[in-house]
Order: structure tokens, then sequence, then C-alpha cells
């Protein structure tokens, strides 16, 4: 978090430059300091558009609202399906609301609607983000009910508690 983006200002602040890597490492880690900093300086720094999906990518796999804003005001897109796939599987409802509210409807129902997304959400293991997707109309949820779709993903529904973010 904030020491990091400590360290990246030491070392600017010495002729270090910061270059695409260090953007990566950011949107690996989810430092939604670190990144609406890296932002500032994205053109000198090298970070293009598909930098700007694949951290979009990277950080929908950790859940991370602050850091999907951040993203997203910069412009970060990626496929609707693969951004609530990331979300789902990690279990975050929060991510999940930032994606519904952030997503055109025609893009967010089509995502919902995917397999996919449904097996993200029960091998992630967050019992919660599985209501939520189900509440959604999510439809695989809807038609086998959750506790099914768990069943045939995880080894127990007791075993998802404590994984949602």
């Amino acid at each position: 978090g904030k020491a990091a983006l400590e360290r990246v200002a030491w070392l600017a602040g010495r002729g270090y430059g910061c270059d695409v890597t260090v953007w990566g490492k950011a949107a690996a880690h989810g430092n939604a300091a670190l990144l609406a900093h890296l932002l500032l300086l994205r053109p000198g720094i090298g970070v293009g558009q598909d930098d700007l999906a694949y951290g979009m990518y990277l950080v929908a796999r950790r859940g991370d609202v602050q850091a999907l804003e951040a993203l997203h005001a910069a412009g970060g897109r990626m496929g609707a399906s693969t951004l609530v796939e990331g979300v789902a599987g990690r279990g975050s409802v929060a991510a999940l609301e930032w994606a519904r509210r952030t997503l055109p409807a025609a893009e967010w129902a089509a995502a919902v609607g995917i397999e996919d997304v449904a097996r993200a959400v029960a091998g992630g293991g967050c019992v919660a983000a599985m209501e939520w997707l189900a509440a959604e109309g999510c439809p695989v949820l809807v038609r086998a009910g959750a506790v099914q779709v768990w069943e045939g993903v995880g080894p127990c529904m007791h075993a998802c508690t404590g994984h949602c973010v």
C-alpha cells in the first residue's frame, strides 16, 4: 500500500525510473494507491491500453474495488464476462456490485448468463457471492441451486465459509 508508494517516490527522487514492470506488480498486488500514482505517470512509463486491460484482469481476480475504479477511470476496459468471472471467483460481493453498476445492462446480463461465471463463483467458495449472483438471476445458479453447483465443484458447503472478500 502506502509503503510501496513511498519506496517508488524515494527511488524516483534519486533518479531511478519507473516502468511497466512496476505497473504490473502494483496491479498484481492490488495496490490502489500505487496504481493511482502510476496512472499519473502512465505515458512516461509505457503503460498502454493492453496494460490497462491486463491490470483490470489482475485486480478483478483480487476483487479489489478501489483498484478496479482507478483503472476503469483511467480507461481500462476488459470483456464483461472475463471481469465478472474474475470477481465472482474471488468471492467479492463488493466487486460484483461494482461490476453490476459499471457494466452496461446488456453486457452484465450476458456475462451473468455464462456457465463459467457460475463455476468461478462456486469454485471460489463464497456462499454470499453465490447467493448474490443467484439473486441477480445467474441462470445456472437459479436452475441448479447454489448448493448443487458447489457440490459439483468443491468438497462441501462447510468448506467455503470465510472465503469471501
